[in-house]
């Protein structure tokens, strides 16, 4: 059943549903009531059901007989082409429509005449009440027409009539025919009587810009189309019988083309058509594909866009038998979708009359061109699409309000999709430049060029007619009718650069976007409008397709800082791309998916407070999105990030159903966190205002866990989840249990709600400044995989061929590995860029992006001297470098660290400026430098966003930042290697065996050890052993006192 939300946002099932079928019902009555060669004029109910434009026509559908075959199989009869007896073209006469208005003229001849009437009138009576309702939905597929200079004058009344009665809500109009040269003064009703025509026969349509103006003008969604004329080949005769010397060319036809059409080639018109319907007996398969692709080519190279194709079943046959290098560039997609790089036609557009005596008996809503041809689709159902047509001609005898007047039959269409998609068939706007810019200029995009009246040929028939031009503006800008900026698809894609698109200032409201490089929002607002959960009557009319699942998708980087704000219903993140949020803005959503990868998903990373609002006051959730691999996540860049979530109407403001990770979370604003992902954030949990509520147990067992008074916690979890303190106010709270009044638990609190419980430890806070390891070349080289001499000469120098690079187990840091770089001097002063990168190039896509708060740096160890360290970052465009530290020299392992938050240890480097300016960076590489051979080892490259990097302690055995009985056991475990050990081994002295020394170590460690010996007393075999251990370890030490 059809869910109707109404103006107040109340649903009511099935109200323009329920109406249109039992119109439906009435005019299958009144169908076979009349006599069946009548024609029923309900005018009235034309009248009645004018303001329905919104919501589903009833259908006509008697089914009488079989559909008819086409007088010759696959053979398209074309009003297209021109009207001539000399030529050998199908013809025919213009455009029209499917579903006519009912008319009221008396119809009381008989009783059961009468009933009908009064079923019809019943019909009136409750479309009439829908529309007063104020009610909307998208039902059926859309109706449309197409016209040529055979319709002649059109009127605006006439155009008026088109969508307003006639329901016709999109139209293509030919603006052209023919190249660039010559004349043909046939077929309009305006030429001379000569019947002319020269050279490729050019022809311009003298109606085409008072058409185009007055359609858009009626709210028709309008196109252009190119009657292309590959018949006109080297010998075809003039009608002066000259020989014309030259083929037509697919360039030289689309130059005709842009000439005429331009102007309309922009955002806010559907995409400019060729007509192909003639030349397939004058050219091979293959020659009219590659017409076609050089036609294609030459739209894309001036307009930025591509074009829709219209053709036949038996010539979609034809161009079957070209090779199928063509057919896939042509037809195949090979690139996200949609896109302005192909394939080659952006729509197919198909004609196929199965009944010209009665088009209203075609079955438009369920059926499809190729239900009564098999020809069709040509090379576009090659691909993994059965059905690829995007319009379909199926009659050319249709009649329409405002061309019935007139005595017209013209051309009838009918779109695969509702309205919706109809709309995702306009031309996008699409950015120009490849360079970085900014949204608001004019010239970074094809809406913003200015417009180019047509220009008319020589020897052409004069213009009729006025015509208007577009008006240049900026995607999503402000206006009314089928062109306004809200109906824009907006795709950012540069095949030949990276550009950053950014938006400063103003308010631009589009339809969708696809973004394939990179947005920076730092001002204004950007919002999306198109909402996929649309209401529309699939169960009435299932055929007709739906536009897609997504407002925008992000296949590049995305960040939202500054003031800027980002209003969008359903945006997803692709895998291995990260959407960065934070600032003095608003991010206002609905869904935002974060794509799964097997090593590199989706990240929403906030570097700054997060400010969220409900999008219409909704339930908003971030989810992880469809398919395999781990599941996206919200990083909090290492720090302490503050969500601010507004107050919506829901219950749950903001779902967060992904893991939340790295950093500290304050949950701010009145609405409602809920957090119900693999939550893995190690750092502390605060509740200022409004609710966090938590699906799981999954706050960190060493964080705290603070509350303000008025905020509440919601542990909507079963079970216990540790934490280490709670605050209330910032005044420490007892140990033990905490949960609701009424859990059973130590500690209840009004302020804590669902049956979740709080064990508080109260233990010491963890040992600070491990970080987090980025390389410990335990398993492999990690990101430094890469030959010494990577990089250029003027970075690497002064190393011969033997310097070499690779994982050794004989040293580590910790764990049971590191990296021996084996320098060999040429005999001189040396460098060498260690370059870090992963994938077919040492680029920063395949590093880890790590905040810009805290230190960064790692650990060596060498015996030689003189050897210089500094660590490259890119900042993320630019690229900085630590001041140089000396490596010390005395076989031991040492931190080397620079902070990020102190411009005062960095330099500028490359592009850089010394100053760490951006919220993210990357590890470029790190740089050595000696003046003799050298043997230097690396291990543990590691960042911590909370401050400075320290080590473990040195009995800390497991380096988990407590020296306690899991380190003693370690020791324990270890004793008695007498060479090559390492320090999980036990080895506390670094002398490379585990003694009782080490033991004495692991004893005086810290107050931390103390406590730990305190709850972790050796059982008495395990003493003696350490005391026998210390003995002989006192002994091996400081000398022997036995006797000799």
């Amino acid at each position: 059943m059809l869910a109707i939300i109404g103006p107040d946002g109340t649903e009511n099932t099935g109200g323009c549903a329920i109406a249109s079928r039992f119109c439906e019902q009435a005019v299958s009555s009144a169908r076979t009531t009349f006599l069946p060669s009548r024609r029923m004029r309900l005018a009235a109910g034309a009248r009645a059901a004018d303001s329905l434009s919104s919501c589903p026509r009833p259908i006509y559908n008697p089914g009488r007989s079989p559909l008819p075959a086409e007088r010759r199989a696959g053979t398209v009869s074309s009003a297209h082409a021109p009207r001539s007896r000399s030529t050998t073209e199908t013809l025919r006469a213009g455009a029209a429509t499917h579903e006519r208005p009912l008319r009221i003229d008396s119809i009381t001849q008989c009783f059961s005449c009468r009933r009908a009437q009064a079923s019809l009138l019943t019909c009136i009576a409750a479309l009439a009440a829908f529309a007063g309702s104020g009610q909307q939905c998208h039902a059926q597929r859309v109706l449309g027409i197409d016209v040529s200079a055979w319709q002649s004058g059109i009127s605006q009344t006439d155009w008026n009539s088109a969508i307003n009665s006639g329901n016709r809500q999109f139209v293509f109009i030919r603006s052209s025919r023919g190249g660039t040269t010559g004349y043909d003064y046939r077929h309009d009703g305006l030429s001379p009587t000569t019947n002319a025509y020269t050279g490729s026969q050019r022809y311009d349509d003298p109606y085409f810009g008072q058409n185009i103006t007055r359609a858009t003008n009626a709210g028709l969604f309008a196109g252009t189309y190119h009657f292309a004329r590959p018949d006109i080949i080297a010998g075809t005769l003039n009608s002066n019988g000259t020989v014309n010397p030259t083929a037509n060319t697919g360039a030289d036809e689309a130059d005709h083309f842009i000439q005429m059409a331009s102007a309309w080639m922009r955002p806010g018109y559907l995409p400019p058509v060729l007509d192909l319907e003639v030349g397939f007996s004058d050219r091979t398969p293959d020659e009219m594909l590659q017409f076609s692709l050089d036609f294609s080519d030459r739209i894309y190279e001036v307009m930025g866009i591509r074009p829709a194709m219209y053709t036949g079943g038996s010539n979609s046959l034809t161009l079957q038998g070209a090779s199928l290098s063509l057919r896939q560039q042509v037809a195949q997609v090979t690139t996200d979708q949609p896109s302005v790089l192909n394939p080659a036609f952006s729509a197919l557009w198909n004609a196929r009359y199965v009944n010209q005596d009665d088009p209203e008996s075609i079955p438009i809503q369920t059926s499809n061109p190729k239900a009564s041809y098999n020809g069709f689709y040509g090379p576009w159902d090659d691909f993994g699409d059965s059905q690829p047509w995007t319009f379909w001609q199926y009659a050319s005898t249709g009649e329409v309000p405002g061309f019935i007047n007139h005595g017209k039959r013209i051309d009838v269409n009918v779109s695969q999709g509702d309205i919706e998609v109809v709309k995702d068939h306009l031309i996008p706007a699409v950015w120009l430049a490849d360079a970085d810019g900014n949204w608001s200029t004019l010239a970074n995009w094809n809406s913003g060029q200015t417009p180019v009246a047509p220009l008319v040929g020589r020897n052409q028939t004069p213009v009729q007619g006025t015509t208007v031009l577009p008006t240049a503006r900026l995607p999503g800008a402000a206006g009314s009718g089928p062109t306004a900026g809200s109906n824009d698809t907006v795709i950012l894609e540069r095949p030949d650069a990276d550009v950053t698109v950014t938006v400063s200032t103003g308010t631009h409201n589009i339809r969708k976007l696809y973004m394939r490089e990179s947005l920076a929002i730092t001002g204004g607002t950007l919002t999306v409008n198109y909402d996929p959960h649309y209401v529309s009557d699939t169960v009435n009319y299932p055929d007709a397709t739906r536009s897609g699942p997504l407002s925008a998708q992000f296949s590049g980087p995305v960040t939202l800082s500054g003031a800027g704000n980002l209003n969008a219903h359903t945006v997803q993140v692709d895998a291995q791309q990260t959407f960065t949020v934070g600032g003095a803005g608003t991010l206002s959503l609905a869904q935002l998916n974060l794509m799964p990868h097997s090593t590199n998903p989706a990240r929403l990373l906030v570097s700054d407070t997060l400010n969220f609002d409900p999008l219409s006051g909704a339930a908003a959730v971030v989810a992880n999105g469809a398919g395999s691999g781990a599941a996206g996540k919200v990083d909090l860049g290492g720090g302490q990030r503050t969500i601010h979530v507004g107050d919506g109407a829901a219950a749950t403001d903001l779902q967060i159903a992904v893991p939340v990770v790295n950093g500290s979370l304050v949950k701010a604003g009145p609405g409602t966190l809920s957090l119900t992902g693999a939550n893995a954030y190690a750092g502390d949990t605060a509740v200022q205002t409004g609710t966090l509520r938590l699906g799981a147990a999954a706050l960190a067992n060493s964080g705290a866990v603070a509350v303000t008074t008025g905020a509440s916690l919601d542990l909507d979890f079963a079970g216990t989840d540790t934490i280490r303190s709670l605050e209330i106010d910032g005044a420490p709270q007892a140990t033990g249990t905490w949960g609701a009044v009424g859990s059973g638990a130590e500690h209840t609190a009004a302020w804590i709600t669902g049956g979740g419980l709080l064990n508080v430890t109260n233990a010491a806070a963890p040992l600070p400044g491990l970080g987090s390891l980025i390389d410990d070349f335990e398993t492999d080289e990690g990101h430094f995989g890469w030959a010494y001499n990577y990089s250029p000469g003027s970075q690497t120098f002064g190393l011969t061929g033997d310097t070499t690079i690779e994982r050794v187990t004989t040293e580590a840091h910790t764990g049971d590995a590191a990296q021996e770089l084996q320098f060999v001097a040429e005999g001189g002063a040396w460098q060498i860029r260690h370059v870090s990168g992963i994938g077919a190039a040492a680029a920063p896509e395949g590093n880890v992006e790590i905040s810009t708060t805290g230190s960064i740096g790692f650990w060596l160890k060498t015996d030689d001297p003189g050897v210089t360290v500094q660590i490259a970052v890119d900042d993320p465009t630019s690229a900085d470098r630590g001041l140089s530290q000396a490596v010390i020299a005395d076989g031991q392992w040492h931190l080397y660290q620079w902070d990020l938050e102190d411009d005062s240890q960095w330099e500028g480097w490359a592009t850089g400026d010394g100053l760490i300016t951006e919220a993210t960076l990357t590890i470029d590489s790190i740089f050595f430098a000696g003046n003799a051979s050298a043997t230097v080892y690396l291990d543990d490259v590691s960042h911590n966003p909370l401050g400075a990097l320290a080590g473990p302690a040195e009995a800390d055995f497991n380096a988990d930042a407590s020296v306690d009985g899991d380190d003693l056991a370690a020791w324990h475990a270890g004793l008695g290697i007498a060479a090559a050990a390492n320090r999980n081994d036990g080895d506390a002295d670094g002398d490379r065996a585990v003694t009782g020394a080490d033991f004495l170590i692991w004893q005086r460690g810290s107050a931390a050890a103390a406590s730990a010996a305190a709850h972790s007393v050796p059982e008495p075999a395990a003493l003696a052993l350490i005391l026998m251990a210390l003995s002989v370890g006192a002994a091996g030490r400081f000398g022997s006192h036995r006797p000799s």
